[in-house]
């Protein structure tokens, strides 16, 4: 909607300055009257043209995942934008309060034609009014006082005004943009349409009887003599609208034929240039046979020591007490229990056919550098300009009122990249908590499980000895598997489970971020360690931890047709607004 008021409001203000600087003055009135019409239709139309132009470019080629890194998955807290709200209510009231006084007036026209006497003159109708009023016109008929009539004291030349008025059916340009300031009630450039639209029908009128009658002074002193008898209707056309100079001087005035075919001619491609810097938007094309370089293809992830350096890792032991360490401090065998730290985000462009399909505003809410804007924005962008890009569903529980779209699109410009992923430390956990229980104790247990025993009646401990056990196993992180992890049904079935189990918490300040996991997909399907790596607190972590608890089994990965563990990283876009 911002892009169709922006684009049709700039060609409403560009063709009235056009018209004012090169029509409006020359005696050419039907060829202005035309123009003026179509400069509000063509205006209204215009946001809807596009013109695409190509250009030819290089498609990078794609990078290579190192961990199989899933899209995001947005989590949204239904929420009520109650400015828009109220914008949209005083909109519709304004909208209603206009629309009641258009029908009002029609209403009175109407009363008037049906109580009040009707005589039939040259092809209109004569309405004749007790009122003591000036002559105007609406639709077919003629307003006139009954008195005046019938002492014969409307002058022949106001007759002419009149029927030219009535013939021409100048009502229904003043109707066509009395509905559009109805609805557009806002643009104060109507009213300037309006004012010129009736002007135009009053130079249209003057130059009939001038045809009519060639007594141009007499004619002019009898408006002047009218117009102190000054009366305004909103959807007639009224015989002292606008006597002024410029009318007066119209009278006289002659356009040569030269003149007035040379600034019709220019008008045309005007508009065309106009359609073309409104409407032009540039795509590029891609020549799938050549490749750019692309920075930095290889990008292997941090070490251990590295990516955990920051981290605070809160351990409960067996016997009830917690134990607080840096990574320097774990055992080694602690260590081993760690997931393998995610690989930094490598930069990726997208396509010029991505970048025009992300300007669907019903489709995307887009973000970029981690600022909400327009879809609009994107055509000032090429796919060069863009150095990361993820898209995530948002299914229909999660949307809102004020981001209603399927899907949410963050963008990263090169600047923005630098400034949000520079710093690997921003992205590192912060905090890492587990339970450890006693090798022995565990082993214990797990003799005793009877095998048949339901995962969700597993005793704590017998988890414990299974992923500690696992975790002396190869894990695989890489893409040469020949069959990747897969949720029951898909990817986009995972997305649907997580949008419908994760339960957003009540917050007293909005929060926007990523909640971040990391966890094993076993041989069996089911997922251990999981850990969260990064978290935006308000129990979003917990809860992203209980969703996996419920998770169904996966599809287990297969190197060489042998199932094996796979560590698997997964991004949830979290926007709760805060509860007010």
């Amino acid at each position: 909607m911002t892009d169709f008021l922006l684009k049709s409001t700039l060609t409403l203000g560009l063709l009235l300055l056009l018209y004012s600087l090169v029509l409006e003055k020359e005696k050419m009135h039907r060829f202005n009257r035309f123009f003026l019409l179509v400069a509000l239709v063509f205006s209204m139309g215009i946001p809807f043209i596009t013109i695409t132009q190509y250009t030819e470019t290089v498609e990078a080629m794609p990078e290579t995942n190192i961990l199989p890194l899933s899209g995001d998955i947005t989590i949204a807290a239904n929420e009520s934008n109650y400015a828009l709200l109220a914008v949209g209510i005083i909109y519709a009231l304004v909208t209603l309060l206009f629309t009641i006084r258009l029908i009002r007036n029609l209403y009175k026209f109407r009363q008037r034609i049906r109580k009040n006497s009707k005589i039939y003159y040259q092809g209109a109708i004569l309405i004749l009014l007790e009122e003591k009023i000036l002559p105007h016109t609406f639709l077919q008929y003629i307003f006139i006082n009954k008195q005046d009539y019938d002492n014969r004291d409307i002058e022949a030349v106001l007759y002419t005004h009149e029927l030219t008025h009535a013939r021409e059916h100048h009502t229904f340009d003043i109707l066509f943009i009395e509905i559009l300031k109805t609805v557009f009630w806002f643009n104060p450039l109507l009213l300037l349409y309006k004012k010129a639209i009736q002007l135009n029908h009053e130079f249209l009128a003057d130059d009939k009887v001038i045809q009519s009658y060639d007594d141009i002074p007499y004619y002019q002193n009898l408006l002047l003599e009218k117009a102190a008898r000054k009366q305004n209707y909103s959807l007639a056309s009224t015989l002292t609208f606008s006597v002024t100079k410029k009318r007066l001087l119209m009278m006289t005035k002659n356009t040569p034929v030269t003149r007035r075919l040379f600034k019709q001619t220019i008008v045309l491609p005007l508009m065309a240039i106009l359609v073309f810097f409104i409407c032009s938007e540039t795509v590029a094309s891609q020549n799938s046979l050549q490749a750019t370089p692309q920075e930095n293809p290889v990008t292997l992830p941090p070490t251990s020591e590295v990516y955990y350096a920051e981290t605070i890792f809160k351990i409960k032991n067996a016997d009830g007490t917690l134990t607080t360490k840096k990574y320097g401090a774990l055992t080694t065998a602690e260590k081993a229990r760690l997931p393998k730290p995610p690989p930094p985000l490598v930069k990726k462009t997208p396509t010029a056919a991505q970048l025009k399909e992300w300007q669907d505003a019903a489709k995307f809410a887009l973000w970029i550098d981690s600022q909400n804007t327009s879809t609009a924005t994107l055509q000032k962008y090429k796919p060069e300009d863009i150095a990361f890009y993820s898209v995530s569903p948002v299914y229909k529980n999660a949307r809102s009122k004020k981001f209603p779209q399927p899907f949410q699109l963050q963008l990263y410009t090169h600047k923005g990249f630098e400034k949000a992923f520079s710093n690997p430390a921003d992205h590192y956990p912060k905090v890492l908590e587990w339970t450890l229980q006693p090798e022995t104790k565990t082993k214990k247990v797990t003799e005793k499980a009877p095998a048949n025993t339901p995962n969700k009646a597993i005793p704590e401990a017998l988890k414990t000895t299974v992923r500690d056990h696992a975790s002396r196993e190869e894990v695989y992180t890489d893409n040469t598997l020949s069959q990747k992890p897969e949720f029951p049904g898909g990817i986009a079935q995972f997305y649907t489970f997580v949008q419908q189990n994760f339960k957003t918490p009540v917050v007293d300040k909005d929060i926007t971020g990523r909640v971040i996991i990391t966890f094993i997909v076993e041989k069996d399907g089911s997922l251990s360690h999981t850990e969260v790596i990064r978290d935006l607190g308000y129990g979003t972590g917990e809860e992203a931890m209980r969703l996996l608890s419920i998770s169904p089994k996966w599809i287990p990965a297969q190197a060489n047709g042998i199932p094996v563990r796979v560590s698997y990283s997964l991004p949830i876009m979290v926007n709760i607004k805060a509860k007010t």
